[in-house]
Order: C-alpha cells, then structure tokens, then sequence
C-alpha cells in the first residue's frame, strides 16, 4: 500500500453534477502515484469508491475499488502520461472527442497537440460525476483531455475523502464544484 500523502474530508456528499480538481507536483523520481475517492477518511481505508492510479514508469492507467481492505475489478489501460492520450485506437476513438458540459457529454477536438513531461511537473486532474459514472480529465490551461470513464459498484455519495499515495511533492490546488 502506497503513503498517503494528502487527505480531504469532502465538504458534503458527492451527487450527479459534481465536479473535483486536484493538482500536484510529481517527485522528481516518481514511478506512480494515485487518487482514491475513498468511503472513509482514515489514512488506510477499507472502501474506495474509486481508486485512480497513474504508474508513470510503465504508462500504464490502473483503475478499480476497494471493498473489505481487498482491491477489485483492476482495469488497465496503456496510457501515455507524456502526451495525455491513449494508446489503445479503439479506448481513443470512443472516448478521446467527448468532454462534459454542464452534464452533458458533447462532441469536441480538445486534446493536447504538443507533448510535456510530468516528472517534476504539476498535474491538473478534473473528476466529474455523473449518473453514468466518473469521468477523469487531464487538465491543462489550453483544455483539457478525457482520460477515462469508470461506473463505480458503490453510489459516489458514500465517498467521504479524497486521497493522493504515492510520488507526489505536494497538492497544490483541491475545489470542489457541486451542482
């Protein structure tokens, strides 16, 4: 298990609508580090509703839940964080054009067309909940970038805390957009 790094009681439950952004600065030597949206505010939880996990050193998205201190239904996908794309065509094709709006999902162009490097680097996340699910964008100040889309098993409402382990210098920025 990862050190947690930082820890946020959410302000109220999380509903259809809601929007969270976190931004961090990457350690120097970072390998992975991750984002859990846990049904428990202590530093080692046994529910996460949803456990957000980028291994840098394989490019590698790692996504699943926590239930009775046991992981999950882990999803992995290649992910390359340098340029904020997917590997898998057929993962970009089918989500790589859509952004939320307002609780809508739309049609758009909206990605990275340079590259970047993470390490050392801030990283700006967007998780924003749905009723279909929770969508997670990389956020930059010339767009953003849908990264994933995740159904959690349990209702997003239980989630009490916000947690980053892992290769992570500090938090820079945690707001909170409820409906």
């Amino acid at each position: 298990m990862s050190t947690t790094k930082f820890i946020a009681i959410l302000p109220q439950p999380t509903q259809s609508g809601d929007k969270i952004q976190i931004r961090g600065q990457i350690s120097n030597n970072a390998k992975e580090f991750s984002i859990n949206f846990a049904n428990e505010v202590n530093e080692d939880p046994q529910s996460i509703a949803y456990h957000f996990k980028w291994d840098i050193a394989n490019e590698m998205l790692i996504e699943d839940y926590m239930e009775d201190n046991e992981w999950i239904n882990s999803k992995e996908t290649p992910f390359d964080a340098f340029d904020g794309r997917f590997k898998n065509e057929a993962i970009n094709n089918s989500i790589s054009n859509r952004f939320i709006d307002n609780n809508t999902i739309v049609d758009t162009t909206d990605t990275f067309s340079h590259s970047y490097s993470l390490l050392g680097q801030e990283f700006a996340l967007e998780f924003a909940f749905l009723d279909d699910g929770i969508y997670v964008y990389l956020a930059r100040e010339d767009g953003r970038n849908l990264i994933t889309h995740f159904q959690p098993v349990s209702d997003f409402q239980l989630i009490e805390s916000v947690q980053v382990w892992g290769d992570v210098e500090k938090i820079t920025l945690l707001s909170f957009s409820y409906k």
